[in-house]
């Protein structure tokens, strides 16, 4: 089966398609691709008074920025690599002060649930 950007590629340069024509392209619910212009993601022209209709151009950009990503690093990635090394020293007295200070709070005598029925209240 073609993949969506070759389905697209194959359409003429001035070539429109309707909502669902998009969908099935894509591969998405024709819903989506309605949330999609709604929001301003997909633009799409208006002919008449209820025909919409999409540009090849515009679809293909709608997958373009996943395959520029793929050659990007992770941001998490970039943020690992950014971080200073921390020396074994430091990660013991990080762990000691932990646990300095789990013993100055003492046991929690509350159950799971209360501790989540809590968090959802705040």
């Amino acid at each position: 089966m073609a993949q969506p950007r070759e389905l697209i590629e194959n359409l003429t340069d001035t070539e429109l398609v309707t909502i669902e024509e998009a969908a099935r392209l894509l591969r998405i619910s024709p819903v989506t691709v309605w949330r999609m212009i709604k929001s301003g993601d997909l633009p799409a022209l208006r002919i008449g008074r209820k025909t919409l209709r999409i540009r090849k151009s515009d679809l293909l950009a709608i997958i373009q920025p996943a395959i520029e990503q793929e050659s990007q690093p992770l941001s998490t990635l970039e943020q690992t690599e950014a971080m200073p090394e921390v020396s074994q020293e430091e990660r013991q007295q990080a762990a000691y002060r932990i646990l300095q200070r789990r013993e100055e709070i003492g046991p929690i005598n509350i159950s799971v649930t209360e501790l989540i029925h809590d968090g959802r209240i705040r």
